[in-house]
C-alpha cells in the first residue's frame, strides 16, 4: 500500500463498510474516498473521533500497525471488570445490527447524547434522542454491560475519581414514575432546570439529595417536582492510550 488512499481503503474493507457507508459515517461527500490524493487535518480528525483506533502515522506514511491498541477498562456496574484492547473487547462481545446493515455485516449502535444538550432546561433527552437519531453520533453496544440505551459522556471534575471526564457511561432510563433508586448508587437525573446531572442519590423528603464523588463540590436536592427522566448507571468504559 503505497498510498494514503489505499490505506483508507484497506481500513475501511477492514470495517466490513462500503466507501458510501463509511463517507456517510465520517460525514465526507459521496465519491470522496475514491478520489483522495491527500488528507488535511480537518478529515483526519473527523476520521479519528470516529475511530480513534486508527493509527494517525500508518495512515499518513504507512509506518506501524494499522490499529492502536488503548486499554479499555469496561465495569459492569462494579460487578465486572477487566482491562482488554479494543480488538478483543469486539472479539469477545461482538455486535448486532439495529443501526444499518452494510453489505450483510450487522452493527448495533447506541446513540451518544450530544454534549450540547446536557444543560439545554426543560429538554427531555430520550425524546430528543429519539427525534434526531439520524444525525446523533453512536457507538458500539457492548454486551458484557445490561441492556442499555444511550450513551453519556463524562465531562467536569464532579465525580473525580470515580469518572473521569471522558469516560463513556451506559445509562438506561426508568419508566416515569417506577424509578428504583438505592440511596448512594450512580444515575443521572434529567432535570427541567439544569439539563443532566451525574451523582449519587439519596432520598430526602419530596425529591433527592444529589451527592457528588470529588470532595470539593457540595451536595445538592433535586426536587421530585424538577426531574423530567432519571437514568440508571449500567456500565461504564475508560479509554487510557
Amino acid at each position: 500500500m503505497q498510498d494514503v488512499r489505499e490505506r483508507l481503503l484497506f481500513f475501511i474493507k477492514c470495517q466490513n463498510l462500503s466507501n458510501q457507508a463509511f463517507e456517510k459515517k465520517i460525514g465526507l461527500s459521496n465519491g470522496s474516498v475514491a478520489k483522495t490524493k491527500r488528507l488535511g487535518d480537518d478529515k483526519i480528525n473527523k476520521i479519528l473521533d470516529i475511530y480513534p483506533n486508527l493509527n494517525r502515522i500508518w495512515l499518513l506514511t504507512g509506518e506501524g500497525e494499522m490499529l492502536v491498541t488503548p486499554n479499555i477498562s469496561a465495569t459492569n456496574n462494579g460487578t465486572i471488570g477487566g482491562d482488554m484492547n479494543v480488538a478483543q473487547l469486539i472479539e469477545k462481545y461482538p455486535t448486532n445490527a439495529i443501526k444499518e446493515n452494510v453489505e450483510g455485516v450487522a452493527v448495533e449502535e447506541i446513540p451518544i447524547i450530544p454534549t450540547d444538550v446536557y444543560q439545554m432546561p426543560e429538554v427531555d433527552v430520550k425524546e430528543y434522542i429519539q427525534e434526531n437519531a439520524s444525525v446523533v453520533n453512536t457507538s458500539p453496544l457492548v454486551h458484557q454491560f445490561p441492556k442499555f440505551s444511550m450513551w453519556y459522556e463524562v465531562y467536569g471534575d464532579s465525580m473525580l475519581p470515580k469518572f473521569e471526564p471522558g469516560d463513556l457511561i451506559a445509562i438506561n432510563p426508568y419508566p416515569k414514575g417506577k424509578e428504583v433508586v438505592l440511596n448512594k448508587r450512580y444515575y443521572v437525573v434529567d432535570t427541567y432546570s439544569n439539563g443532566l446531572v451525574l451523582c449519587m442519590l439519596i432520598k430526602e423528603g419530596n425529591g433527592y439529595v444529589a451527592r457528588y464523588k470529588n470532595a470539593e463540590y457540595a451536595d445538592d436536592y433535586i426536587n421530585q417536582d424538577d426531574i423530567i427522566r432519571i437514568y440508571k448507571v449500567v456500565g461504564q468504559i475508560r479509554i487510557t492510550l
